[in-house]
């Protein structure tokens, strides 16, 4: 059971090394925020000023990674509870610093500074960037990127990694690609499991190069599987109704779980269920390039699958990167994008891919 007020305690904020003590405070601060010319700062402004309002319920929406973005009417005890789950979990106590980097327009950044009011952790902003590592010049104990954000400060700011202690990975996929940089950086890093609806993470895993490391439960969240194979999370103080996911998994214990792929992504061909993202996985070692997996129609198949590769060649790729693959798995063509669609935290947009694929294979046919 959800309480209603829980959120009402909370209401000083260390932030860029400065203490807002108390609601009077942090509405100043807020105010000054909204009259920035920064857009994150206007962001940050507008999130405190909901946060301190008298309203029991705050407005979140969706990434739109699989349709459009969606409304969500979440408690904002809710957020508190999550919170008080994540500062458990990372030991984070009183005076350690967070970096925020990621808009506070969205779940993952709003989290960012809920942590912050109930742990009275030390909020450091600089900024929403691609290379946010960039701007530290002090020690970090926390931090929350998106993959595309970690790729670009390892390539750019390796070094940086020093200062951040531990960074949690959400948003979209954390690739193998990613999982070969971030095992060469001294920060512990975690890849989350988590939606709007969980209001944030409810699972987290240590990204390393172990294959199929499952995903594990933050105490107090209760899963099953559907007759899909899909997750169902149950109801707990984070969400009061059941939850059914489109994400098939792999119960691997009552509070272990590894994460097979989409239900809405399954390429049915010749009768059989193929999973994009594990085929992926196979490739990742062979591609340089971001790719996907996806099924197109097929009169004699069902679906056939095809390999969508982001370039702006024909690349032309030797039979041999297939070795991993069984005979039906291999892709029946190629095509290349020159640009992939993505969400703002970089998922890619699966659906749009299909769409454009689709529309061009009915020109070609015209």
């Amino acid at each position: 059971m959800i309480s209603t007020i829980k959120h009402k305690h909370y209401n000083t904020l260390y932030f860029n090394h400065t203490f807002y003590d108390g609601e009077d405070q942090l509405r100043k601060l807020s105010d000054e925020l909204s009259l920035s010319d920064l857009d994150w700062e206007i962001a940050l402004g507008s999130f405190l000023k909901e946060w301190l309002s008298d309203d029991l319920d705050i407005e979140l929406f969706t990434s739109g990674s699989t349709g459009v973005p969606k409304k969500i009417i979440m408690n904002k005890s809710a957020m508190v509870y999550s919170a008080e789950r994540t500062l458990d979990f990372f030991h984070l106590k009183k005076g350690a610093k967070a970096l925020l980097c990621l808009s506070t327009d969205y779940i993952a950044g709003k989290m960012m500074v809920v942590r912050a009011l109930v742990g009275g952790l030390h909020l450091i902003a600089h900024g929403v960037d691609s290379n946010p590592l960039k701007y530290l010049k002090e020690e970090i104990d926390f931090a929350a990127l998106v993959p595309t954000q970690a790729k670009e400060c390892f390539v750019n700011s390796r070094d940086q990694f020093k200062l951040v202690k531990t960074i949690i990975l959400g948003g979209a996929k954390v690739d193998w690609d990613l999982e070969q940089k971030l095992n060469q950086v001294s920060s512990e890093c975690w890849e989350t499991y988590g939606m709007t609806e969980t209001v944030s993470h409810i699972a987290l895993k240590r990204i390393a190069l172990e294959p199929n490391t499952p995903f594990r439960l933050l105490p107090g969240i209760e899963i099953r599987q559907d007759d899909r194979s899909c997750l169902v999370i149950e109801p707990s103080d984070i969400n009061q109704h059941r939850l059914v996911t489109n994400d098939i998994v792999e119960l691997k214990s009552e509070n272990e779980f590894i994460l097979k792929g989409r239900y809405d992504n399954v390429i049915i061909t010749g009768g059989l269920k193929l999973y994009p993202e594990e085929l992926e996985g196979k490739l990742s070692k062979k591609i340089n390039q971001d790719f996907i997996f996806c099924g197109i129609p097929d009169s004699k198949w069902g679906e056939s699958v095809v390999l969508v590769v982001e370039s702006n060649d024909s690349l032309k790729f030797d039979e041999s990167i297939y070795l991993t693959l069984k005979k039906y798995e291999k892709p029946k063509n190629i095509y290349f994008l020159e640009s992939f669609p993505r969400t703002e935290s970089g998922k890619i947009q699966r659906s749009k891919i299909k769409e454009i694929i689709l529309k061009r294979m009915d020109s070609t046919n015209a």
